[in-house]
């Protein structure tokens, strides 16, 4: 009986590591293709919706180091400023610095490699200190299409005094594909309806 269970046992994992994709090359998960989103932000008194599009704006350099620009574009406007993200591709994972045009703010990791489940990290924003954990690296399906093997991170922490949480999904020859984010009564989800290219 136990030769049995114990050849079943090992059957089954033979099969599942024959039928799970191995995890795409991470540098795969960084994209400068530009983009198009669906936005929404809810707040206490209000709801907006519409579009972002994000414009790449070719590169830029910070103290020596060469990044990405990218600009995010709302429309309609209603009170959205424009918002900027600079990044780039490095062997332990892609950088950026925040979305505020603030050139003297430090970089974090968007995404630290290697890829694996589990994975935790702390940056700093403003100044506040946030949580990151890589919760898993799975499908996700958007109104648009299904996205295979995306990394989904959770991140968490307090900016004046106010908690923050955000999930943010990139998946492989994408780069960014969904984010839903909270901070007080604000709720903001982005989600990719269209990649350039």
């Amino acid at each position: 009986m136990k030769t049995i269970l114990g050849f079943l046992i090992g059957a089954f994992f033979v099969w599942f590591y024959l039928h799970t994709p191995p995890i795409p090359e991470a540098s795969r998960y960084y994209s400068i293709k530009e983009a198009l989103f669906d936005v929404t932000v809810a707040t206490p008194n209000s709801l907006y919706s519409g579009t972002a599009k994000m414009q790449y704006g070719g590169t830029v350099t910070f103290n020596g180091i060469e990044y990405h620009k990218f600009t995010f574009v709302f429309e309609p406007k209603l009170g959205m400023p424009d918002e900027y993200l600079f990044t780039r591709l490095t062997e332990d994972g892609i950088y950026a610095r925040t979305f505020a045009p603030k050139k003297e703010a430090p970089e974090y990791p968007l995404v630290p490699f290697p890829l694996r489940a589990g994975n935790e990290w702390q940056d700093m924003i403003n100044g506040y200190v946030r949580k990151n954990r890589m919760l898993r690296i799975q499908s996700l399906e958007t109104s648009t299409k299904v996205y295979p093997q995306c990394v989904h991170i959770q991140s968490s922490g307090h900016y004046d005094r106010t908690a923050m949480s955000r999930t943010t999904v990139y998946a492989p020859d994408v780069g960014l594909v969904k984010m839903h984010y909270t901070s007080g009564g604000e709720k903001r989800s982005i989600e990719m309806v269209r990649k350039a290219g």
